[in-house]
């Protein structure tokens, strides 16, 4: 209808996925219920393949996903407790949940089939942005790209790049088009720039690159933080 709008829903969610930073560790929760004073309680976080033990006291980070980015707010730990054995932490937000702008991502191992189509080599001078208009086309396909992409698997992936292994040597500062196949029969497509390039100790003919991700929509990111969460979760339902 004309002239009307909708404001973004920033407002957290029982059942919502979250990236909790403590300090310089990283981990996953999620929310479990909102009480009657407003404070949330969330799900002890999961770090690895392990818990991120967390105090009463403690300042934390949380962040999740929107379609429209990425959100995160400050909360104190006010109490720690447990309920059908399962451990529980009861938390006071301290500040406005903002859209975030810094991307900082929990790094998940995990291997999922990468597929890679080089196409430039930029130096660290030049702006990422302006280069990322050469793979503003990154969903490539049929025959004349077929001999240039470079296939393999992922040991990692976060929300703001990833490292794979390959049988291709790329140089840092490749730019390249990029799709990660999480599984799901969505692949998430997006451009990258080569940071690294090492030898695989364990394969002397397979080279591991890792790379951040640029020209990348907040949908796409959207769904590797759900892909990790989700994760994560069944993981720790092991």
């Amino acid at each position: 209808m004309k002239g009307m709008f909708f404001l973004p829903d920033y407002d957290l969610k029982p059942g919502e996925r979250l990236e909790v930073l403590r300090e310089e560790k990283r981990g996953v929760s999620d929310v479990q219920a909102l009480t009657a004073g407003g404070r949330l309680v969330i799900s002890e976080p999961v770090h690895g393949e392990g818990r991120l033990p967390v105090n009463e006291g403690d300042l934390l980070r949380l962040f999740y996903c929107r379609p429209f980015g990425l959100l995160s707010c400050t909360v104190t730990a006010e109490r720690i407790y447990q309920e059908d054995g399962v451990p529980l932490i009861e938390a006071e937000i301290r500040s406005q949940i903002r859209r975030q702008q810094r991307r900082e991502f929990v790094r998940f191992e995990t291997a999922l089939p990468v597929s890679v189509i080089p196409l430039a080599e930029i130096t660290e001078s030049e702006d990422d942005h302006s280069d990322a208009l050469l793979i503003a086309d990154r969903k490539l396909a049929g025959p004349m790209w077929e001999d240039m992409t470079v296939k393999g698997f992922t040991w990692d992936i976060s929300g703001g790049g990833l490292r794979f292994t390959v049988g291709q040597k790329l140089s840092p500062g490749t730019l390249a088009a990029c799709t990660v196949d999480l599984g799901d029969g969505n692949p998430v497509d997006a451009g990258i720039r080569v940071i690294r390039c090492e030898d695989d100790m364990e394969d002397r003919r397979r080279f591991i690159i890792s790379a951040k991700f640029i020209g990348i929509d907040d949908s796409q990111r959207g769904k590797i933080i759900r892909y990790i969460f989700d994760e994560q979760s069944r993981r720790k339902r092991k």
